[in-house]
């Protein structure tokens, strides 16, 4: 067999295998029919043909196996846009007061398996929000931390490569230096709110066994509970509400 006879296989073989190179699809068997004449003798065994990527895809399916379990980090930083609802905070009676912010968030989970691609996983996350108002507004956002809680959520991993995860988490949130405007000044604050909804969907792809990439979105709605026979601006009532998304990268540590 001349060397152009090589090269159709070797291209007929790549053509075979590509599509399980994402998603784990197996590769179609080659079989010999009476009509068609091997390209190779009987007594001659045909030279194996792989690619450096089908090779790595499949070092990636053995090490990982169907489900990613243990332990995941994840870092990732984005976009928030929302809105103040405040009640009797110095001089504002009632109002709602549009933000932006810049979200940085790092988050651990542990993942576990239920059958199959799917499974479940427990965690903890903080985080820093950066905020920005209008400084002629009565009532000026301030940044803010985000204190670790409880995470628990959903997750399926499409192949090694690709997984989706919903998640619920319940934390507080901090901030320091509120500021409330009075009859002649500004008067500060430092309260802490908790967390009533914390939606969150993510998609993860990995380029490699442990790295990948993350893409990340969220849905809040924050709560600040005033404490009971309290007055003036410590009586107040605040909330806040908005969505963020962001991207990052996620490490799965075996």
């Amino acid at each position: 067999m001349d060397v152009r006879e090589k090269l159709l296989y070797a291209f007929f073989l790549c053509l075979l295998v590509a599509p399980h190179s994402l998603f784990g699809i197996e590769p179609a068997t080659i079989s010999k029919t009476r009509d068609v004449e091997p390209l190779f003798p009987e007594n001659d065994e045909p030279p194996e043909w792989t690619s450096d990527v089908d090779e790595q895809v499949e070092e990636n399916r053995n090490f990982t196996g169907v489900f990613r379990n243990h332990h995941n980090f994840s870092i990732v930083s984005g976009e928030a846009r929302g809105r103040w609802y405040v009640e009797n905070f110095g001089s504002v009676d009632e109002g709602t007061f549009p933000f932006k912010a810049v979200v940085n968030k790092f988050q651990y989970s542990f993942h576990f398996p239920i059958y199959g691609r799917f499974g479940y996983f427990l965690g903890s996350s903080f985080g820093f929000y950066y905020e920005k108002s209008n400084k002629d507004q009565a009532f000026q956002a301030i940044s803010s931390w985000h204190l670790p809680g409880v995470l628990i959520g959903a997750v399926v991993n499409v192949s090694p490569a690709l997984r989706f995860l919903v998640g619920l988490e319940s934390y507080m949130e901090r901030l320091e230096g509120l500021s409330a405007l009075m009859a002649t000044d500004r008067e500060k604050v430092n309260i802490t709110m908790e967390s009533v909804v914390d939606l969150s969907t993510a998609v993860d792809v990995f380029y490699n066994p442990n790295w990948g990439v993350r893409l990340e979105g969220h849905r809040r709605w924050v709560e600040y509970k005033p404490p009971q026979a309290s007055s003036g601006i410590i009586g107040a009532r605040l909330s806040k509400t908005d969505e963020w998304i962001a991207i990052g990268l996620v490490y799965h540590l075996f």
